[in-house]
């Protein structure tokens, strides 16, 4: 799978910001399926 990124600034720290905020998203989501599950 691909995806296009496009740069609103000319700063690789929004692209570095974005991955973190997704991981963290991602990560949250897998608790919440997890204590769903299991509770």
């Amino acid at each position: 799978m691909a995806a296009k990124i496009i740069l609103l600034k000319q700063d690789l720290q929004v692209l570095i910001d974005g991955i973190k905020e997704g991981r963290r998203t991602f990560a949250n989501t897998l608790k919440y399926i997890f204590l769903s599950k299991f509770c």
